[in-house]
Formats: structure tokens, C-alpha cells, sequence
């Protein structure tokens, strides 16, 4: 991919007749790095991109971000530092002020950034063609039940931002639905999947891993009260009466952890506790030890963990709530339950765990779903068509024509304590 900035040509794409796409992120390691793969596959002669990552003090997800394309960051001061807000405005000027037929913003994070990439919308000419294409990724169109670690005003900027932008990315029916509610047109907002997260985390000749003999569940990543850990451990005790070696595996951050395994309380005897950020090569270790991966939430806008699972080779037990329902395929990568009871999850993880070869069944579905349908070059030439449509229609998004930001810093700003 290229390394320098890209000219657009009188017709869109560049100079070469390749579409130029520009794609700016805050995070999302993994998502964006499969994201970047999926495109470098397209090939030079019809994509060129570049990206750029937006950072403001720690990044609200970890992850490993690699990829052949041209991928820049620039960092903003923290979210309550009182320079944040005009260094963002200009950050954001100069990233897509640069040339391109798309720029495809991930909406997420500092909420500052969020709004000068707004602003930087609505001044930008008062017809569309005065400006790239934009499209605007959503994960969330609002916070998920007892999630305090969200932003002030993080959501807000985001309902504004789906009225501007000219196609609206979700992946799930019923987040298509909300920003329907909050204003996009229906015409604007397409739903395309999740890709899987997890093949990049093994060599390919380990693909997929054959689940083990040992009766493990495993409940990853961050432990947020809507994820539903307390219904895991709930159902534990009938799961080991009926699978006497089973184990409930947990291996992640969040409050629920603290609130359903205090430290200061011996575990139980069916739990096995991995507190805190794992490393990337732990990964497939924690995923190959796994018979099945629970996923009891309560609410879900999509899942990271189911994604990666699939890309692993793991089938899950997850409630039938929208979102896991967009991801998981019932049945063939892995099984579906009502939320909030666990005696039905204990139900089907009994099932699972008492029959190796139906743990075998939903493992190879899922690496099949990773494969096709969550398969990021599958997701990336449909991707690439969203572009070209978008370039060409003529169902594109005017701002107001007002004056651009201005460019110079505050003379005294506040002293930050």
C-alpha cells in the first residue's frame, strides 16, 4: 500500500484509477487490524490507504495494530485537559484535509475528537462534492447498562454525526435501527458483520485448535455487569454436578470480577481466576484450553469476544439477545439461550461439555463462520463496492458552508492540574 499522501483524480480515485481511502481510528487494535488486512487484500490497482490513529492518554482497548498500509499516529491531551478540544479541531483539519475519494471514520473514544471531525463536516462546503465521501463506522449507539467507563457527551456527538455522514457502518440490525431512531436516513445506514478477531492471533498451521478433553468453560475480556459473569457463576454449581471436572475459566478486568470473586474471599473450587489486561500471546493459550466460551450478556451491541472465538475455533454458549444474535449462528458455532436464567445456560453448557463431539461440531463451525461470513477479505470487497457507491451517488450529505476552525492555539490556556 502507499506510504505517501495520494492525489485524487479528476473522477474519483487516484491518479493511478485506484479509490483513495483514508480510514481514522481512536483504538479498536484488533478490529482495526483486521479491518486493514481485509483491505490490503483488494489490491493496489483498485484501493489505496492510509490511515491514521487518533490517541488521547491510554487507549480504551488494547490491541495490536500492523498492516501494510500507511498508518500514522497523532496524539490529542487528555479528554478533561482544556487544550484537548482546539488541538483535536486541528489534528482532525489536517488528517482529512488531506487528498482522498473516502475518508471512513471509526466513531469512538475521546468525544472531543469525535466533535471536531462534526464540525469539520458541517463547515466543510455546502455541497458534498467540495469534500471526500465519508463514512462513519458506529459500534455503539449508546451505552451499554453500568458502563461508567463511556465519556461525558460521547453519544450525543455520535447521534449528530450519523445526520452528516453520507453511509452509517453498523454490525447489527437493531443498532441500524437506533440510529435510524436518532435521525440517519434508512437509506444511508448499512449493516455489515463483525469480522473475526482471532486468526491473526495463531500461525496457520494450528488452525483451528481442536478443543481439549478437559471440561473447561471459558468468560473473557472485560467483566461489565450487562456481560452477565454473575449467570455464569450462578449456573457453575449444576454444571459440576453434572460434569464433576468442569471448570469456569475467567480471564479479564471490569467490576464484575471484584463483585462475583472478591479478593479477599477464597475462589471456588470450579473457578479459575486470571485477573487483569491479558497479553496478545496468552491469547491462544487461554482459547485452547477452552471447550466452549460463555457469553451470558445481558445487552449487546456486538461482541469482540464472540469474534474472536470464531476466529479461534471456539463455539460459545451466549444469550439470544440482539447483537450475539448477528454474530453467532445458532446451532453450527454455537448455542443460543434465553437471557437471564441460568438454568438454561447450565443446561447447554452441560450439553456441550458432556459430549466431546458436539464441543468438536460448534468448534468447527465456528472456524467455517470465521472463515466466510466473519472473513475480513469477504468484508473488505464489500466494503470497497460501499466506497465506490458512495463516491458515485448522488444521496450525499451537504454541510452549512460556515467558516473553517481557526488554526491557533489559545494564548493562556488553564493550567491543567
Amino acid at each position: 500500500m502507499t506510504t505517501e499522501p495520494m492525489a485524487a483524480g479528476p473522477d474519483g480515485g487516484t491518479a493511478s484509477g485506484a479509490l483513495a481511502v483514508h480510514l481514522v481510528h481512536q483504538g479498536f487494535g484488533d478490529y482495526v487490524a483486521g479491518l486493514l488486512g481485509g483491505l490490503d487484500s483488494i489490491g493496489s490497482d483498485r484501493l489505496r490507504v492510509t490511515a491514521t490513529r487518533i490517541t488521547s492518554g491510554p487507549a480504551l482497548l488494547s490491541g495490536t495494530e500492523s498492516s501494510d498500509a500507511d498508518h500514522r499516529t497523532v496524539a490529542v491531551p487528555r479528554f478533561r485537559d482544556p487544550r484537548s478540544g482546539w488541538r483535536a479541531r486541528r489534528e482532525v483539519a489536517r488528517i482529512v484535509e488531506r487528498p482522498c475519494d473516502v475518508v471512513h471514520w471509526q466513531a469512538a473514544g475521546n468525544p472531543l475528537v469525535d466533535l471536531a471531525f462534526l464540525r469539520w463536516l458541517e463547515r466543510s462546503g455546502r455541497t458534498a462534492a467540495a469534500r471526500p465521501a465519508v463514512v462513519l463506522t458506529v459500534h455503539d449507539m449508546q451505552a451499554h447498562p453500568g458502563d461508567r467507563s463511556v465519556l461525558p457527551g460521547t453519544f450525543a456527538v455520535i447521534r449528530r454525526l450519523i445526520g452528516r455522514a453520507d453511509r452509517i457502518i453498523v454490525h447489527a440490525g437493531h443498532i441500524a435501527d437506533q440510529a435510524v431512531a436518532a435521525g440517519a436516513e434508512r437509506s444511508r445506514v448499512v449493516v455489515m458483520p463483525h469480522g473475526e478477531l482471532g486468526t491473526r492471533y495463531l500461525a496457520a498451521d494450528r488452525l483451528p485448535l481442536e478443543p481439549p478433553v478437559e471440561p473447561n468453560v471459558l468468560f473473557f475480556g472485560r467483566a461489565q455487569g450487562y456481560k452477565g459473569l454473575d449467570l455464569a457463576a450462578e449456573a457453575m454449581p449444576a454444571v459440576v454436578d453434572a460434569v464433576p471436572d468442569a471448570r469456569l475459566v475467567v480471564a479479564g478486568s471490569g467490576p464484575s470480577i471484584e463483585e462475583v470473586f472478591p479478593a479477599d474471599r477464597p475462589l471456588p473450587p470450579w473457578a479459575e481466576l486470571h485477573r487483569g489486561l491479558v497479553p496478545a500471546e496468552q491469547v491462544p493459550e487461554l482459547f485452547g484450553r477452552a471447550t466452549v466460551v460463555v457469553l451470558p450478556y445481558r445487552e449487546a451491541s456486538q461482541s469482540g469476544v464472540a469474534a474472536l472465538a470464531a476466529g479461534l475455533g471456539r463455539g460459545v454458549v451466549a444469550t439470544r439477545v440482539p447483537g450475539l444474535a448477528d454474530i453467532v449462528a445458532d446451532g453450527h458455532s454455537g448455542v443460543l439461550v434465553d437471557p437471564g436464567s441460568a438454568p438454561a445456560l447450565a443446561e447447554a453448557l452441560i450439553d456441550v461439555l458432556r459430549q466431546p463431539e458436539r464441543a468438536r461440531a460448534l468448534a468447527a463451525g465456528a472456524h467455517r463462520h470465521a472463515t466466510s461470513t466473519l472473513a475480513w477479505p469477504s468484508i473488505a470487497n464489500d466494503l470497497v463496492d460501499l466506497y465506490h457507491e458512495t463516491v458515485s451517488s448522488g444521496n450525499r450529505v451537504a454541510g452549512s458552508g460556515r467558516r473553517r476552525f481557526p488554526r491557533r492555539a489559545p494564548r493562556t490556556p488553564r493550567r491543567v492540574r
